[in-house]
């Protein structure tokens, strides 16, 4: 509300109340009231002024207290700044020479494995002379020499003389070049197994080492040649089954064979004899049988006889078949059996990398290897089997047809040659 609208409304509520006055008096006394609110207002103003004035002070101070903290920080990180190279350097000089400290100790042991002397200074200052002494140890042991010594023949007799050191890796007596020496625990020894080795070309003479890790001395009789049990092992039990049926194949190949070729043979005199109506029944007679019966029953009728012959015939059909069905047994069995071991090796390969990752390949090879070996063993033995069943089945149906012809040409033809 104004201070206009205020006074109007108190003059009116004025000349309401008070006793009737003059208009001057009324005046007068208006303006009385209205020059003490104008006073009041003033002191009221005044008093406003002062206290702005007085917090306009204090937040004066309080900017140049915060100025005068701000300047001594920036004082203090300048100061910072200049100190931190030092700082950062010290801190790099004391790393550095902690890793010249424990390079010398590196060395130190180094030598003292190899049965060399250490330098005589200490600390950093011994390093020159460490590496110096390394690095003549390592041309040494890289160069192709030749020192006396002693080794261990393949019997574990010790023997001595000049070895011929082709670095760390490989070694060979001088008197027997072919047969190469591996570093063990024990010392030096003759490698068993590998196949000797002695080419002259030339001056130089060529021979055969053995390879190895000198970090990691290998087993002299791991270098030599696996045995067939060994490769039968390495295959799994699926290969001593393939071996099984392998060994049974031969077997009835050679006791089918045999008997083709004897019943052939005894075809040809029995049917000679026949011509001559001088038929003996010697041996199993079943083979003779249809010719006995061809001869000795020339008086029945001819249906009675060539049902009877036809019987005979079937007799000696399945003689002369016998066990040929379980040679197509086996040929047809060993292929699956391969095929059985690669599945079962690629499972072991993929279990291999599902727990123990791809880091070591010898683990993976295992399982690879005994697929492979299982598959070429199966088909090692069902391709011959096919083969030699396929052969004497054959024989076996030539010689039945010839003894099927022979019987016909007889019984219709009064014994005429074939």
């Amino acid at each position: 509300m104004s201070i206009g609208s205020a006074a109007v409304i108190a003059f009116g509520w004025a000349l309401a109340t008070a006793p009737p006055v003059s208009l001057e008096q009324a005046l007068e006394h208006e303006r009385a009231l209205l020059q003490r609110e104008k006073d009041g207002l003033a002191s009221a103003l005044r008093s406003q002024e002062a206290a702005a004035e007085t917090t306009r002070a204090a937040l004066r101070a309080e900017i140049e207290a915060l100025a005068a903290e701000l300047a001594r920080v920036q004082a203090d990180n300048a100061a910072r700044e200049l100190r931190l190279p030092q700082i950062e350097q010290t801190r790099a000089d004391h790393a550095q020479h902690r890793h010249l400290v424990d390079l010398v100790d590196e060395t130190n042991v180094w030598l003292r494995q190899h049965d060399l002397p250490a330098a005589q200074a200490t600390g950093p200052a011994a390093l020159p002379e460490n590496f110096a002494a390394i690095l003549r140890k390592i041309e040494h042991d890289g160069a192709l020499r030749v020192e006396h010594g002693r080794y261990f023949d393949a019997d574990g007799i010790a023997r001595e003389g000049d070895i011929l050191h082709v670095g760390r890796v490989a070694a060979v007596p001088d008197g027997a070049p072919e047969v190469p020496l591996v570093h063990t625990p024990a010392g030096l020894q003759v490698v068993s197994g590998v196949t000797p080795l002695r080419e002259p070309q030339g001056a130089a003479l060529r021979v055969r080492v053995v390879l190895h890790d000198p970090s990691d001395p290998p087993d002299p009789r791991a270098y030599a040649a696996s045995t067939w049990a060994e490769q039968m092992d390495a295959g799994g039990s699926l290969m001593w089954v393939l071996l099984a049926f392998a060994v049974l194949a031969v077997i009835l190949t050679a006791e089918r064979a045999v008997m083709l070729a004897w019943a052939a043979m005894r075809w040809r005199n029995l049917d000679r004899a026949a011509t001559r109506d001088e038929i003996t029944v010697t041996g199993p007679a079943w083979l003779a049988a249809p010719l006995v019966r061809l001869v000795s029953g020339r008086e029945l009728p001819p249906d009675v006889l060539e049902d009877r012959l036809a019987r005979d015939v079937l007799v000696v059909r399945v003689r002369l078949f016998r066990r040929l069905s379980l040679l197509g047994v086996v040929a047809a069995v060993a292929p699956l059996l391969g095929l059985l071991g690669t599945v079962s090796g690629m499972i072991t390969t993929f279990s291999v990398v599902t727990t123990k990752g791809t880091d070591d390949p010898q683990l993976l090879a295992g399982g690879i290897s005994q697929a492979l070996l299982t598959t070429e063993f199966g088909l090692a033995v069902a391709i011959p089997v096919v083969v030699v069943h396929a052969v004497l089945s054959r024989v076996a149906r030539r010689l039945v047809a010839r003894i099927e012809h022979r019987l016909l040409a007889i019984l219709h033809a009064g014994g005429g040659d074939d």
